[in-house]
Formats: C-alpha cells, structure tokens, sequence
C-alpha cells in the first residue's frame, strides 16, 4: 500500500497490526519517509510505503 498521507498509513498499520504480526515497524528509510511491514490476522503480508509529494 502506498500513499503520501503518513497520517492514514499510520492508521492502517495499526489496524492491520491488531491480531497481526508486525514484521518490519514503521520507519524512516533511505527509499522511504515511512515504511513498515504487517502480517495481518489472516496471514496476508502489507508492505506499507509513504510516496514522496
């Protein structure tokens, strides 16, 4: 999932972290202003990336 919005990346993680597991936290990267990796509750991997504006 990629956005420029931090604010609803940030809201997403969380809500996928819920009963999940969190792979790689939300972080600032040297490809990424925020970045982080999720395995949600059904066993799906999220890569969450924010886009530069």
């Amino acid at each position: 999932m990629v956005s420029s919005d931090a604010e609803k990346l940030r809201s997403y993680f969380e809500g996928l972290s819920e009963d999940g597991e969190v792979t790689m936290p939300l972080q600032e990267t040297f490809w990424s202003k925020l970045y982080g990796q999720v395995r949600d509750p059904f066993g799906i991997d999220w890569q969450i990336s924010c886009s530069e504006q």
